[in-house]
């Protein structure tokens, strides 16, 4: 998931498949595109990374697979309906809170 090339077509060429079978199949038995799914995970990376460690945002993009910072701020906006900042700030005040 950490590398940026990791697509559909990226494993059907691993796997020696073709991509649009490989898209379908996938697709029935996850109900969620490869796509989809590969940004899903790295942002579940992401978010616990943000939370557990003080990597820059920058360093966490990177690490997990995504093609630059923008487009990290995107999808985990998208995702979780907060900037990684915000969801960083909001992380570290729930757990001072839980102490």
């Amino acid at each position: 998931l950490s590398d940026i090339n990791t697509s559909v077509k990226y494993i059907a060429n691993i796997l020696n498949l073709n991509p649009d079978y490989i898209g379908r199949v996938f697709k029935d038995i996850m109900h969620l595109s490869v796509g989809n799914y590969i940004i899903k995970r790295r942002i579940e990376i992401a978010s616990s990374r943000l939370r557990e460690t003080n990597l820059s945002i920058k360093e966490i993009s990177n690490q997990c697979g995504f093609g630059s910072v923008r487009q990290f701020y995107h999808h985990f906006k998208i995702s979780t309906g907060k900037t990684p900042n915000q969801y960083r700030e909001e992380s570290s005040i729930i757990q001072i809170n839980g102490l």
